[in-house]
């Protein structure tokens, strides 16, 4: 019953998030002409301003930690109450702090996820910003120590 009430509260939560959204009065600044002359059809990028892949991909990862931040913090409000609602009752003790453990895992998880578009970028690229020094190329030679130089 507890479970079903957890549910039904987040969902709720979810929905009183999205509704806003659903009342913007979105106005096209390209409308679709209105004379038969139009030589095709325009389509707006669904995506907004996106238009490469390390953007998407920077731009679902913020939209994940906006949403991650007050869910977090409703889970660790969850994990206070449990502790508190405890009674001294160690099993529910241990449910609250692994409540917040997971939370803060989950977060953390998260924040380490920001900086997947670097490594895309990185990798369609081609280019590294790492500092490591490159292991396959040959040291050019040097004639030794006390040695004249070869021209």
């Amino acid at each position: 019953m507890k479970k079903t009430i957890i549910i039904l509260s987040i969902i709720s939560m979810g929905i009183l998030m999205v509704v806003p959204v659903l009342a913007y009065d979105y106005e096209d600044p390209n409308p679709i002409p209105s004379d038969s002359q139009s030589t095709g059809l325009n389509i707006s990028n669904p995506l907004g301003e996106t238009s490469d892949i390390s953007t998407l991909a920077s731009n679902i990862v913020n939209f994940l930690i906006w949403l991650a931040i007050p869910i977090t913090a409703i889970l660790i409000v969850y994990a206070g109450f449990l502790y508190i609602t405890s009674a001294g009752n160690e099993e529910k003790v241990k449910t609250a702090q692994k409540a917040l453990i997971w939370a803060i895992v989950g977060f953390a998880v998260v924040l380490i996820a920001s900086s997947v578009p670097a490594i895309i970028q990185e990798f369609l690229s081609g280019e590294s910003t790492t500092t490591a020094p490159i292991i396959d190329q040959e040291p050019e030679s040097s004639p030794g120590p006390g040695l004249p130089s070869s021209p």
